[in-house]
């Protein structure tokens, strides 16, 4: 069956974004775990040294990662979920910064969004 993933309404799609997070700040209390924070922003911005900082960390050895990890084979790719890969053969994964969502966004719904986030946004470093 092939199904595309559901679309939110902004404001659900908010409250999603800081019940999660709230909840996976949990996470971080429990010593037996290893907590890492990674905003999206950072991981496009470096996804190799991002993926080998995570991997170094839960393994707790050091672990160098090569731009293979980016290579996609038809017959070994899934999505959990995910929008269907119908168009993937094999190829290579590009990891950018999608700001789409946010440039569409009227300046209403970002002001409400902002307001429902506010405290986690700081918290995390969005000055905006």
């Amino acid at each position: 069956e092939k199904r595309m993933m559901p679309r939110h309404n902004f404001i659900r799609s908010a409250f999603a974004w800081l019940i999660s997070n709230k909840l996976t700040e949990f996470v971080q209390y429990n010593k037996d775990v290893t907590y890492i924070r990674q905003r999206y922003e950072d991981f496009t911005k470096d996804p190799l040294n991002t993926i080998s900082h995570i991997a170094s960390t839960s393994s707790g050895k050091k672990t160098k990662l090569n731009n293979d990890i980016f290579q996609v084979s038809r017959s070994r790719y899934h999505t959990i979920a995910g929008n269907p890969l119908e168009s993937v053969k094999d190829s290579e994964i590009i990891v950018k910064n999608d700001g789409k969502w946010k440039r569409k966004m009227n300046r209403g719904k970002q002001i409400i969004v902002w307001l429902i986030c506010f405290f986690q946004l700081k918290k995390y470093g969005y000055r905006e």
